[in-house]
C-alpha cells in the first residue's frame, strides 16, 4: 500500500524549500521538489454475516526524499488522516449500507496541479457510489516558501481590496468567455451571468504552471446540467485581477 498526494505533500516542501534555499551556486536557484510515492489505503467494512457492505479506497501522496524527515512525517500523516476520514464516513452508514444489495464504495483519488519549489496544489476527487459517477472536487494549495496554505485573496492585484479583484474577475474575465468556453453554451444565459458570485467559490481554486485555474458544478449553472466544469486563465489573461507574489 503505497500512495499518499494530498493536503501532506505541501508542509514537506514548506521546510524542505527551507532547507535548501541557501545552497544555491548559480544565478537560477533551483530547489529540488519533494520525491512521492503514492499510496493505495483500502478498508472493507461487512456486516454480522460476514458480507461486505461499504468499502473504502484512498488514493494519497507519501513524501519519501527531499525533505525534513519531521516534516514529512507530519504531512503523510494529514494525509493518512483524509483515508481515516472516509472510514469514518462509512462507519457512519453502515447501517444504511446494510440494506442495499451491493457494497456501498467510497473512492478519493488526488490530482496534482502544480508542485514547484515554491506552490503545491491538488485536486481532490471524493466519489461516493450513492452520487453515481460524479465526484465531490475540492482544492489545496500551499505556497511553500512561507509553509502556510494559500488563498485566492493572496494573488489578488489590489491586496487592499481582494473581493474587488474578485469581482473584477467574473465580470470582466470570465463572463466575457464562460458563453464560449462552456461546453454547453446555451445554457449560459444573461442570467447565469448575473449570479457568476453564487456559482463560482473563490475558494474552489487550483494552480497551474501557466496561470490559474477555477471549478464549479455545472448544476449551479441549470438544474438540467451534471458534473464539474474546470476552467483555466494564464496570467496574462488573469492582469489586473491577480498575480504572481513577487
Amino acid at each position: 500500500m503505497k500512495r499518499i498526494l494530498s493536503i501532506s505533500m505541501i508542509f514537506a516542501l514548506v521546510f524542505s524549500l527551507a532547507s535548501c534555499k541557501g545552497k544555491s551556486n548559480s544565478d537560477t536557484t533551483t530547489v529540488p521538489a519533494p520525491v512521492i510515492e503514492e499510496s493505495t489505503h483500502s478498508k472493507e467494512f461487512k456486516d454480522e454475516s460476514g458480507r461486505v457492505i461499504f468499502t473504502v479506497d484512498v488514493t494519497l501522496p507519501q513524501i519519501k526524499d527531499n525533505c525534513d524527515p519531521k516534516v514529512a512525517e507530519y504531512i503523510n500523516g494529514v494525509a493518512l488522516g483524509i483515508f481515516n476520514n472516509a472510514c469514518d464516513f462509512a462507519e457512519s452508514n453502515l447501517e444504511s449500507a446494510a440494506k442495499s444489495r451491493s457494497p456501498w464504495t467510497k473512492t478519493v483519488t488526488f490530482e496534482t496541479t502544480l508542485l514547484n519549489d515554491r506552490y503545491a496544489c491538488f485536486l481532490v476527487s471524493d466519489l461516493f457510489s450513492l452520487y453515481g459517477d460524479i465526484p465531490t472536487l475540492s482544492t489545496v494549495c500551499f505556497d511553500i516558501q512561507k509553509g502556510e496554505r494559500c488563498y485566492l485573496n493572496d494573488f489578488a492585484c489590489v491586496p487592499e481590496d481582494p473581493e474587488g479583484c474578485f469581482e473584477s474577475f467574473l465580470n470582466d474575465i470570465l463572463a466575457p468567455v464562460l458563453p464560449v468556453r462552456f461546453h454547453n453554451p446555451e445554457y449560459i444565459t444573461e442570467e447565469v451571468l448575473q449570479r457568476l458570485d453564487k456559482i463560482v467559490d473563490p475558494d474552489n481554486f487550483y494552480l497551474t504552471e501557466k496561470g490559474m485555474g477555477f471549478y464549479f458544478n455545472k448544476n449551479n449553472v441549470h438544474y438540467y446540467l451534471q458534473g464539474n466544469y474546470k476552467v483555466t486563465f494564464t496570467w496574462d489573461e488573469l492582469t489586473g485581477c491577480y498575480q504572481l507574489p513577487e
